[in-house]
């Protein structure tokens, strides 16, 4: 649910400006919205917004850079647990540490191979479910 998501980032995490970086299916536009209504009720902002090409997208580098660069303090991203992993490790490699969170289907092992075996590219990456 988007709106416990939400409030999540909003409440218990102190966040107020958010980026959202989704897969341009159906999924990523549902779930970009529901976030993005929900966020913004609570007094949060959407800084940065933007689709990618699920199964095609490698480099986020230049959408991880234009979400820091709109003052985003943490990413969403709804997205498969490799194009998360490839996110993540992506920002890091850039020593960009905001918290970054991602759906359901990164709460696994083959997330965490990508992003390190002890994960520790993944500090501050929140998997929801």
């Amino acid at each position: 649910n988007q709106k416990v998501y939400a409030q999540f980032v909003y409440e218990n995490l102190g966040i107020d400006k958010a980026a959202m970086i989704y897969g341009g299916d159906d999924v990523g536009v549902e779930v970009n919205g529901a976030f993005t209504e929900s966020f913004e009720a609570l007094g949060g902002k959407i800084v940065y917004s933007q689709q990618f090409v699920k199964g095609t997208t490698k480099d986020f580098k230049p959408l991880i850079t234009a979400a820091v660069n709109a003052g985003a303090e943490l990413i969403n991203m709804s997205a498969s647990y490799n194009e998360a992993g490839l996110l993540v490790t992506q920002a890091r490699d850039l020593d960009i540490m905001i918290p970054i969170m991602g759906t359901n289907q990164t709460a696994n092992d083959d997330f965490l191979a990508i992003v390190g075996e002890k994960g520790e590219m993944g500090d501050g990456y929140y998997a929801i479910s």
